[in-house]
């Protein structure tokens, strides 16, 4: 009895030590919870208000180079609009504490090129320690020559015409800033209601010796956008078009539809033939004519949305780029928009190398090379439509590819298939 006595004490006392081991692990987690929970309250307000604080371009002609003029700001806190000025407001909210990297909002740093990123961290960590603690990121930027601006140059499209490939490329040179990430903004056709600052804000921040560049294919295609653009960012804007073989176009767009609207369970049940004859049931009627009115169709008449926007805008405003002379010689290619945005040449043989799958990659070392990323998948077999299918859509298409040939002043090999 003296023995079992005794060992229940000891197991008593051990599990009174369990819990308070527990109790006291429960107590510091949830002092360690409060103290984050303020801590990240105060961070997350600082870039809430940050966000607020965009670049408008100087006018140089009045205020010189170090005033900047920036419209009234909404304030989400009070929803009263302040008229205080950029550097009032900048002052206060960029009071950020150091590591520098964690302190600069995101959406800061997503809008600048990574050496532009480097030097700025540069400039800060040697700033003098007493400065260090009230920061003005943007005063920097600016003296650094960068600033917030609307493009100068946008591709308009078309969809599936190598618009992403050139994007890719056109990055690389030195004077082009482009939208954040790439990106297609869609401002003109989605967001319009977000007005001209939230456009802005989608934009790289650039130096005056270079162009913002951004592309959004389905303006092309889009009735009110030619109006919208030339309403809010003027009649000196230049514009890039890329088109390719109506009936190429069509059937690559097809199946890029299919594919994002689609499992990949989905797709992996499909054959070439589901997928030509589900082709065949959209674009040909009945009667064998084509359904003009389907979208993907209307797309491929270069001719039709071509003259819309000649109606704000002069053709020597548009470059046009056909995609099999980008896929054919893409230095040359490129060359040609660096002659017509009035860019330093930048392009050169050397910059390139062609794949075993035939992709044209840049080559960013003797070992590696930097490719488009492909959008669609190879899960979902494609169409393989009939010669009698593809007449009947190529003859559709023949007067209206011999009107865009007279309105662009030039001759497309596709025009004659």
């Amino acid at each position: 009895m003296d023995v079992v006595y005794v060992t229940g004490n000891v197991r008593n006392m051990k599990f009174n030590v369990v819990l308070v081991c527990a109790f006291c692990s429960i107590l510091l987690c949830f002092l360690t919870y409060v103290q984050f929970r303020n801590t990240d309250h105060s961070f997350a307000h600082n870039q809430r208000d940050f966000s607020h604080v965009e670049f408008m371009q100087p006018d140089l002609s009045t205020s010189g180079p170090d005033v900047w003029e920036v419209p009234p700001v909404q304030d989400n806190y009070t929803n009263q609009s302040s008229d205080t000025s950029f550097a009032t407001r900048a002052g206060h909210i960029t009071k950020y504490i150091f590591p520098i990297r964690q302190s600069i909002p995101k959406s800061v740093l997503s809008r600048l090129e990574r050496s532009t990123r480097n030097e700025l961290f540069s400039r800060l960590e040697n700033m003098t320690t007493e400065r260090k603690h009230l920061i003005d990121v943007y005063e920097i930027l600016r003296s650094m020559g960068y600033s917030s601006r609307l493009p100068d140059v946008i591709n308009i499209g078309v969809k599936k015409s190598g618009t992403t490939a050139l994007m890719f490329y056109l990055k690389s040179h030195p004077q082009l800033q482009t939208s954040i990430g790439g990106k297609e903004v869609h401002f003109f056709d989605w967001h319009y209601r977000n007005g001209l600052r939230w456009y802005e804000s989608q934009m790289k921040l650039a130096r005056s010796d270079q162009l913002v560049y951004e592309k959004t294919p389905r303006y092309f295609v889009t009735d009110p956008v030619p109006d919208r653009i030339r309403l809010d960012l003027g009649k000196d804007l230049r514009f890039l078009l890329c088109v390719r073989d109506p009936v190429s176009r069509l059937i690559s767009d097809f199946h890029f539809s299919k594919q994002i609207r689609s499992t990949r369970q989905w797709q992996k049940l499909q054959t070439t033939e589901s997928e030509t004859r589900r082709f065949v049931q959209e674009f040909i009627k009945a009667d064998g004519t084509v359904e003009s009115r389907n979208e993907m169709i209307s797309t491929s008449n270069y001719a039709l949305h071509f003259k819309r926007w000649l109606q704000y805008y002069s053709r020597d405003q548009f470059l046009i780029i056909d995609n099999s002379d980008m896929v054919g010689d893409v230095v040359g290619t490129l060359r040609q928009i660096e002659s017509f945005l009035g860019l330093q040449p930048f392009f050169g043989e050397g910059m390139f190398v062609r794949t075993a799958t035939n992709a044209t990659c840049l080559r960013r070392s003797s070992t590696k090379e930097s490719c488009p990323k492909l959008i669609s998948s190879n899960l979902l077999p494609k169409p393989n439509i009939s010669t009698e299918v593809e007449q009947t859509l190529r003859d559709y298409y023949r007067p209206y590819n011999e009107e865009f040939e007279e309105l662009t002043g030039r001759h497309f090999h596709w025009s004659e298939l």
